[in-house]
């Protein structure tokens, strides 16, 4: 019982780090060599859990059930671990070479499947009691051995393809490569046990050495860098880039460059790509002269109707003792950055339910038109706008149709007044207007002519047609006495004046020392 728990400990565990392992390699990247060795972790992964479960069932029916579990991960492990061999040794792999790697693994696990008809895997299936635990004794078919035999020669051949890499490595190189031997190796050590019927008493001792076995590789995996991430990335980050990249020379001719697709014409454009009669392509000097001079530069031109944000970097390369060799820039394609940019822009100045200014923005440019405004001695005028009984609406249709008359409103200020005027939401039912260099008369008259429109229109929120008002106070400022601060709240003071005289009206007042 005790040698159970020990076994069932040593299995969860590796069940555990080989789950963790799968996640590691899955979130590496998707190069053929790390899909071969997640595939391999995986299916490593299905057998010791299966074997797990198969220990600590408690009759034949559950243990032949766990056993065929073991049987999703047990004929694949050794031809993902010689295909990631193959692709680790840069081999490369045909569909047709797939084929006659996976062929042996797709039959154990079809004639495993259907061995109660046939016993061409498994001649017998039964259970034997050791140290007080009963386990699952097989007595083995003919296929058994096939699969054997392909688990020693892909094993074998995976052995060889390292060997290969191993010779043609530099002394640093051979440290990792060392450990991946001492991990191929102890599979033949589990396989050898099982085949001679070690104790004879239905214990896998392949599943208990291949933990072990892949611990190992992934110690050089992780450490050494097995699988040689930085060496893969170095030989094909120029090609996959995400960045645009040119490589120029001293003479800032182009040497190479991996733009390629639909980013061709947009660079192009970008670059002011030009050649000589010599076919040789040179970047616009003024262009080149900018990014000589601050490293990294943004630009944005129209490329088929479409206006396009590009990001250039530059870096001088150099080799030893600091020479020249040639330069480099890097293009990164910002466009989204700038969308997303403008929007946040958008959404920090503009009202959401009026669609107008909101107020810190209807306030920075309505000051920004003040200084304008004192510098060249023009008028200014702040009006303030009050929805009559808004909270009627609210309680007589409902919130939304709240929102509806907000919405609406924001729509019909924005179709009256031309552009020429400030004009904003800053609050609930308040909205404010700036206008600047025109006499009291004409904003009076603009500004009650908005009310009238809004007194005559029809609103319609589903079944409900009905029409407000609106109140208005005017602070004209004429000399320049008054700040703008105190221009709006004068005009607010003057909007509550209209309100106290019954609604409905629009009053000014021309602020004078």
């Amino acid at each position: 019982m005790v040698f159970l728990r020990i076994i069932s400990f040593y299995l969860f565990v590796a069940v555990l780090i080989t789950s963790f392992l799968l996640s590691i390699t899955y979130s590496k990247g998707k190069r053929g060599d790390l899909k071969s060795f997640f595939m391999l972790s995986l299916s490593l992964d299905i057998y010791m859990l299966g074997y797990l479960m198969e220990l600590n069932s408690k009759n034949i029916s559950d243990m032949i059930f766990w056993n065929q579990i073991q049987y999703i991960g047990i004929p694949f492990f050794p031809a993902f671990w010689l295909l990631a061999c193959l692709t680790y040794a840069k081999y490369r792999i045909s569909f047709k070479n797939i084929f006659f790697i996976m062929i042996i693994p797709f039959m154990t696990f079809f004639i495993r499947l259907t061995n109660q008809f046939h016993n061409f895997y498994y001649k017998e299936l039964s259970v034997r009691a050791f140290d007080g635990i009963d386990l699952l004794y097989i007595e083995k078919g003919p296929w058994y051995y096939v699969q054997s035999a392909y688990i020693i020669f892909a094993i074998f051949l995976s052995s060889l393809l390292i060997w290969r890499v191993y010779i043609k490595r530099t002394f640093e190189d051979k440290k990792r490569l060392e450990i991946v031997f001492v991990g191929t190796s102890i599979p033949y050590l589990g396989l050898l046990l099982l085949m001679q019927k070690f104790w004879n008493t239905g214990i896998d001792w392949m599943a208990l050495f291949l933990p072990v076995s892949l611990f190992i590789i992934s110690y050089a995996f992780l450490k050494y860098d097995f699988l040689e991430i930085k060496t893969f990335a170095r030989e094909n980050i120029f090609e996959n880039s995400s960045y645009g990249i040119i490589l120029l020379s001293n003479d800032d001719k182009i040497v190479d460059y991996n733009i390629k697709g639909k980013d061709y014409g947009r660079i192009i454009e970008i670059i002011k790509l030009t050649s000589d009669k010599k076919k040789n392509f040179k970047i616009d000097k003024i262009i080149l002269k900018s990014l000589s001079e601050n490293k990294k530069i943004k630009l944005d031109v129209l490329h088929n109707g479409e206006k396009i944000f590009f990001e250039l970097e530059f870096r001088n390369l150099t080799g030893d003792n600091d020479i020249l060799m040639g330069k480099v820039i890097y293009i990164k394609d910002i466009i989204q950055f700038e969308l997303l940019n403008l929007k946040l822009q958008i959404l920090a100045n503009i009202d959401e339910l009026s669609d107008l200014k909101n107020r810190r923005a209807y306030i920075k440019e309505s000051l920004d038109l003040y200084k304008f405004a004192f510098e060249n001695n023009m008028n200014y005028s702040v009006t303030m706008i009050d929805i009559d009984f808004f909270k009627k609406v609210n309680d007589s249709f409902g919130h939304a149709c709240g929102d509806y008359v907000i919405k609406e409103f924001g729509h019909l200020m924005k179709k009256y007044f031309d552009g020429n005027e400030i004009y904003g939401r800053l609050g609930g039912e308040e909205f404010a207007i700036t206008i600047c260099n025109e006499d009291s008369n004409y904003i009076y008259k603009r500004v009650d002519d908005f009310r009238k429109i809004i007194e005559n229109y029809n609103f319609n929120f589903k079944n409900n047609s009905f029409k407000i008002s609106i109140s208005i106070g005017i602070a004209f400022n004429e000399d320049f006495v008054y700040s703008f601060e105190e221009l709006l709240n004068y005009s607010d003071k003057l909007l509550y004046e209209v309100k106290n005289s019954g609604r409905n009206k629009t009053y000014i007042k021309e602020m004078k020392f």
